[in-house]
């Protein structure tokens, strides 16, 4: 998405798809970026050099190890640009891009895991965008949609600098494409996070009026889960 994401403490519980996930069969595909910025702008994350050109040609794909150190700088970069002012600054700071990337190799290496990482990744090869999502492990009571047809938007970055380019909403338009034709799709998101809000109300997601909050350096941050019925 043109922002970061979804629950901000969730972290995907399972990483790469398995032989019997249907989401397997997300394929690579190419999407077209319209626009970037530079990496000098106000929005640019510190350290981040952006290169592209004001029109280019992304692809989206499933998520290797190799990817695994990008990822995690651009998912701290996400929460400290889309989260300032949101989240205790104490708790932003403390955030390290070694202890994102370990966390999520371990998950990588889990037998277990049951959903996908998906990477938005330049010609030549930057990883620019990144998003998790997989079956939800506890599904609401409810026979429509049938069962096993719940799914769940752990994550959703990209890099700071190209917010606004489009790439956000190829990351979840490969999302939506890889689910099965009856699948829903429920995400958690900052009550007061107005930008994720737009973005997720454009591709079809709507609160369904389930609350929480989580503390971050004792300070409550509240949240509301959304949901993109099945087409």
């Amino acid at each position: 998405m043109d922002h970061a994401t979804a629950h901000p403490t969730t972290e995907p519980t399972a990483m790469e798809p398995t032989a019997t996930d249907p989401t397997r069969t997300a394929a690579a595909v190419s999407v077209p970026v319209s626009a970037s910025a530079s990496g000098s702008g106000s929005g640019a994350a510190a350290g981040v050099t952006a290169s592209a050109p004001a029109t280019a040609t992304a692809t989206v794909r499933v998520m290797t190890a190799a990817d695994v150190p990008e990822v995690a700088e651009i998912r701290v970069r996400g929460w400290r640009h889309a989260y300032a002012g949101l989240v205790p600054a104490s708790y932003l700071a403390a955030l390290r891009p070694e202890d994102t990337a370990r966390r999520t190799l371990d998950r990588l290496a889990d037998p277990t895991r049951t959903g996908t990482d998906l990477v938005a990744v330049s010609a030549d090869g930057t990883v620019l965008g990144w998003t998790a999502y997989g079956p939800d492990p506890d599904p609401d009571p409810d026979p429509d949609p049938p069962a096993g047809s719940a799914y769940v938007l752990h994550a959703l970055y990209v890099r700071p600098d190209l917010i606004g380019t489009g790439l956000g909403r190829a990351l979840l338009t490969a999302v939506h494409d890889a689910l099965p034709p009856a699948a829903t799709v429920t995400l958690w998101v900052l009550r007061d996070n107005a930008r994720a809000r737009r973005f997720y109300a454009r591709a079809g997601y709507a609160p369904d009026g389930t609350e929480d909050s989580d503390l971050y350096d004792g300070t409550p941050v509240p949240e509301l889960r959304y949901r993109r019925p099945s087409p």
